[in-house]
């Protein structure tokens, strides 16, 4: 079909779908979230590769290389859960799908458990199940905060394990940037606690 016979086709679509909303016959709401799919299936995909590092090595490797670790992202890194599940095996490639906070258009909605839902939903079960704290420390290294700006981006989370913080709460990792610094930041790991829409969760791909 040539890019004539195409748009003459959407504009037609376009109009019937106007006709039957001002008709009352269809939802807005309804053609407002298909078009917002659409215009979001775009995905950020980029790849890491892992490191296998320590706790202790990665907080020394982050802020030799300019980036903040929140007291609460070190209390966090120095559990010993971290070192034993949550280091990604050195020298191996993750690729890595990024979707935007705004894809769960109502806030009260976009809830840890209904993200990783809509992970393992579209990207399959391994897309959650693979993910490690690590990939939130190289997705910091990887992005300066001038990038995570272009990207519209004020965070990109990792939905792992939660890490239990001395405090006795979980805790899951993200590249935060703020106050003009490139931070590493830790945020509850409940199911039920919302997120802004500034951000975006990193999942693996298949």
């Amino acid at each position: 079909m040539s890019n004539g016979n195409v748009f003459e086709r959407l504009w037609k679509l376009q109009a019937t779908a106007n006709k039957l909303i001002l008709d009352g016959n269809r939802d807005p709401e309804q053609l407002c979230e298909l078009y917002q799919k659409f215009i979001e299936t775009n995905r950020i995909t980029f790849t890491v590769i892992g490191t296998g590092l320590t706790s202790a090595e990665w907080i020394t490797r982050l802020e030799s290389g300019g980036h903040k670790p929140s007291d609460y992202a070190k209390d966090i890194l120095s559990k010993p859960g971290y070192d034993a599940k949550h280091r990604l095996e050195a020298g191996k490639e993750y690729k890595i799908v990024l979707v935007r906070g705004k894809e769960i258009r109502k806030d009260a909605e976009r809830t840890t458990a209904n993200l990783k839902a809509l992970g393992r939903r579209e990207l399959g079960d391994q897309a959650v199940s693979g993910l490690k704290g690590e990939l939130a420390l190289l997705i910091r290294e990887k992005f300066t905060n001038a990038e995570l700006e272009a990207m519209g981006l004020w965070y990109i989370a990792v939905l792992h394990e939660p890490i239990v913080s001395s405090g006795g709460d979980p805790h899951v990792l993200h590249a935060v940037r703020g106050d003009g610094e490139s931070w590493v930041g830790a945020y509850c790991g409940l199911p039920d606690p919302q997120w802004d829409d500034g951000g975006a969760f990193a999942f693996l791909a298949s």
